[in-house]
């Protein structure tokens, strides 16, 4: 495959089997799990699935000189399961996509 040492990959239960590392395709987990369960096969290791952005007092700083402070987040943080920080769906009755 393109000159690649090792192949690792998902299938699902009814296909074939390709050549190299294969796990199940996690089906009913998000797809940052399906995504990490194939890295994981791959030898990589975990690091876990929270992301993080470092912003500094001075990045603060600059952007309330550029756009004044903020009287709310503008994104609400995400958690794994695609919920905002109030366990609430993206454009559920209720909720508020800003």
């Amino acid at each position: 495959m393109l000159g690649a040492r090792r192949q690792v990959g998902a299938v699902m239960p009814a296909s074939g089997r390709p050549p190299g590392t294969v796990v199940r395709y996690p089906a009913n987990v998000h797809e940052i799990h399906r995504v990490l369960a194939v890295t994981a096969a791959a030898g990589a290791p975990s690091v876990g699935v929270e992301l993080g952005l470092h912003v500094s007092a001075a990045d603060r700083a600059a952007a309330a000189d550029l756009v004044g402070e903020p009287s709310q987040p503008a994104i609400p943080k995400r958690a794994p399961t695609g919920q905002d920080a109030r366990g609430t769906e993206p454009g559920a009755a209720g909720a508020s996509v800003r």
